[in-house]
């Protein structure tokens, strides 16, 4: 009786499954985003950051960080973006990564802080062999290895505690411009450009709006 009752239960839940309305829920090539990231190949392109373009100030670090065709029998760059990490009071590094020039500007997180984030000191070690050591007024480390572009945050002990695009998974898609299809005066189909914000980040772990990473240097017990 007993394995009458869970054949009962096995079959209850296989037909729920099938009832299940596909029309509902979007394919993956009925997604933009989907359908441009499922093929992202990381060998293919990868940031790179320019080591001629650096510059600290204050609590800042600014760079330009190019995407490389690696594919191409020439270095052949795809988009230019801007680059800044900013060390924090709290033992936080801060971040972010923005087209030179985009369409628009982005969402910014400002209205959603509770006050401008208390800057800390930042000081450049050194700059050789296509790496920068940094490190903040508290003697947390950070190491930006330019290519391909990876950010490793050491603790006080010198240990790694985390790391940006540690297997080149990175991705900032840039804005684009959206076509879409609406009916003319005669009923035709025509095309028309509007601006569509398209900020996807496929990475080592979930990105915040406008790429906004912020890290905790953990602090050596």
């Amino acid at each position: 009786m007993k394995s009458w009752g869970l054949l009962l239960v096995a079959a209850l839940a296989l037909s729920g499954s099938y009832a299940v309305d596909r029309n509902n829920f979007k394919t993956c090539d009925q997604s933009g985003f989907c359908k441009r990231l499922r093929g992202f190949k990381p060998e293919k392109s990868e940031y790179s950051l320019n080591l001629d373009t650096v510059l600290v100030h204050g609590n800042v670090l600014s760079a330009e960080v190019d995407t490389v065709d690696t594919t191409a029998q020439e270095r052949k760059v795809l988009w230019h973006y801007a680059m800044r990490l900013s060390a924090l009071v709290d033992g936080t590094f801060r971040v972010e990564i923005d087209e030179v020039d985009p369409l628009y500007p982005r969402y910014r997180t400002q209205l959603a802080l509770d006050g401008e984030p208390k800057a800390d000191g930042l000081k450049l070690l050194s700059n050789e062999n296509g790496k920068l050591t940094l490190m903040n007024s508290q003697g947390h480390k950070v190491v930006i290895r330019a290519t391909p572009l990876k950010i490793e945050f050491l603790n006080k002990a010198g240990d790694v505690a985390v790391v940006l695009n540690d297997n080149a998974q990175l991705v900032v898609e840039p804005l684009r411009v959206k076509k879409e299809r609406i009916d003319d005066e005669d009923g035709n189909a025509v095309e028309v450009v509007s601006p569509l914000l398209c900020l996807y980040c496929f990475c080592d772990w979930i990105l915040k709006c406008r790429q906004v990473f912020v890290f905790s240097a953990l602090t050596a017990t």
